[in-house]
């Protein structure tokens, strides 16, 4: 029971991290700036959907990818690992919203698409941590508690990105920043924490090959 806890909160808070709806309210707050209730209503639900949907896929066939490239569970978690690092770096050093260029997107794209589907919810560091934890889900009740996580994780981030101006009205403009590097620094620990469970994981594969 304590297994499946602690698996839990490691699913639950790396998902929810490294998504950072908090960060993702800002930057949705300044690209549909005059838009309806409705029109913004209907851009994170169908975000937060396809997104959920994209993260199940991941996670699910993440085995079949390693089998197809060769690659060992370890060497994907040290991958991972780095892009989380390089990941949280960004979000502690450059802040919210300030550094990403609204003129990128045209405002004739589906913002539902593109991008707040991708890359703000289901980017590369959400797509690469839902595997790697897949890689964690030994029983039917791990694979339950992924699934329950990236769920919960989609809900929160409807929630958040639906109530963004309530957000900013609470947390303010420097708290959002501040918030933003807190959660960077934890990215950071959890992308490290996987490095190591990596390089733990191939010890045996590098001592038997300096036995050959």
């Amino acid at each position: 029971m304590e297994d499946l806890l602690l698996y839990f909160i490691l699913c639950f808070t790396s998902l929810f991290l490294i998504i950072n709806p908090i960060s993702t309210a800002v930057i949705f707050l300044g690209m549909t700036e005059g838009m309806k209730k409705d029109a913004k209503n209907e851009i994170v639900a169908t975000s937060s959907k396809l997104a959920w949907i994209i993260l199940i896929f991941f996670a699910i066939s993440g085995f079949m990818i390693f089998q197809m490239f060769g690659l060992t569970l370890g060497s994907f978690k040290i991958a991972g690992g780095i892009l989380l690092f390089i990941i949280s770096l960004d979000m502690i050093f450059k802040g919210t919203s300030d550094e990403i260029n609204h003129d990128k997107y045209s405002p004739k794209e589906d913002l539902a698409v593109i991008p707040f589907t991708i890359p703000f919810t289901s980017g590369p560091g959400a797509i690469t941590t839902s595997i790697v934890l897949s890689t964690q889900a030994i029983t039917l009740y791990h694979w339950g508690i992924l699934v329950g996580s990236i769920t919960i994780a989609m809900i929160l981030n409807y929630l958040i990105l639906n109530n963004s101006e309530k957000v900013r009205e609470i947390v303010k403009e420097k708290g959002m920043k501040v918030l933003v590097k807190l959660m960077g620094i934890l990215v950071c620990a959890i992308g490290i924490q996987f490095i190591v469970n990596g390089i733990i994981d191939n010890i045996p594969i590098i001592l038997n090959f300096l036995v050959l």
